[in-house]
C-alpha cells in the first residue's frame, strides 16, 4: 500500500516537473525573443530607454532559461524561489520603463500628432465636441494605458512567481 502511494506521489511530481519545465521554457524563450526584437527596434530608433528595457527583458529571459536548465539537469527544485525572484524583477523592470515613459510623455506632442493626417482624418468623422474631448483626453488615456500595462505585468509575473515559489519547499520536504 505504501509503495502504491509513493508511486502516485512520484507520478504527480513528474507531471508537475513537466508543467514547470514547459512553462519556464515558454516563458524564457518568449522573453529572449521579445527582448531581441525590441532591442533591434530600439537600436534602429536610437532609443536609449528602449535599448535598456530590451536588455533587461533579454537578461530576465536568459536567467529564466539558465535556472530552468539547472533545475532540469540537477532535479534541483530550489531554483523555483530564484525563478520567482526573477519574475518579480521582470515586473519591476517593466514598471520602471512604463513609469519613465509616462513621465516623459509630452501632452502637446500627443495632441499635435492627433491633429495630423491620417489620424485627424479619422477624428473628423466624429462631432466637434467628441473630437475635442478625444484629443484633449488622449495624454491621460496614454498614461492610464501605461499604468494598466504595469499592473498587468505585476499580475502575470506575480502569478508565475507564485507557481515557481512552492517548488523550492516541495524539494526541501522530500
Amino acid at each position: 500500500m505504501a509503495n502504491s502511494d509513493h508511486r502516485e506521489e512520484l507520478m504527480a511530481a513528474t507531471k508537475n516537473d513537466r508543467v514547470f519545465l514547459a512553462l519556464s521554457g515558454i516563458n524564457g524563450w518568449s522573453l529572449v525573443f521579445a527582448g531581441a526584437v525590441s532591442l533591434l527596434i530600439a537600436a534602429i530608433a536610437r532609443s536609449l530607454a528602449g535599448v535598456l528595457i530590451s536588455l533587461a527583458v533579454l537578461g530576465h529571459g536568459s536567467l529564466e532559461l539558465r535556472f530552468r536548465k539547472a533545475a532540469s539537469e540537477n532535479r534541483d527544485g530550489s531554483r523555483g524561489r530564484t525563478m520567482a525572484f526573477n519574475q518579480m524583477g521582470l515586473a519591476a523592470s517593466v514598471s520602471l520603463y512604463l513609469a519613465y515613459q509616462a513621465l516623459i510623455l509630452e501632452p502637446t506632442a500627443v495632441i499635435e500628432a492627433l491633429m495630423r493626417p491620417p489620424v485627424s482624418d479619422a477624428l473628423n468623422l466624429y462631432p466637434l465636441d467628441m473630437r475635442r474631448w478625444i484629443i484633449h483626453s488622449s495624454p491621460r488615456f496614454i498614461e492610464a494605458f501605461y499604468a494598466l500595462a504595469a499592473a498587468i505585468s505585476w499580475i502575470v509575473c506575480g502569478a508565475t512567481a507564485a507557481f515557481y515559489w512552492p517548488r523550492s519547499s516541495r524539494v526541501a520536504a522530500s
